[in-house]
């Protein structure tokens, strides 16, 4: 994952707001990365996202702290 149009392509066909199981499913049929699924596994599952970027900003955070 390296930019916020690669997590809008992996979460392509999202009804937002969406909680991180929708986004696991999209990205799933989407053919994410396995890193992709990591970082979703660490969202709390009452998050609520209400566009890409949003998803961007809180994976680009939790990135931050799980990668070296």
């Amino acid at each position: 994952m390296r930019t916020a149009e690669d997590v809008q392509h992996y979460l392509e066909g999202v009804d937002y707001p969406a909680i991180p199981q929708d986004l696991i499913i999209a990205a799933q049929a989407n053919g994410a990365p396995p890193i992709f699924f990591e970082l979703l596994g660490l969202l709390p599952t009452a998050a609520e996202f209400y566009d890409p970027g949003e998803v961007a900003e809180q994976l680009e955070r939790l990135k931050g702290l799980v990668l070296p």
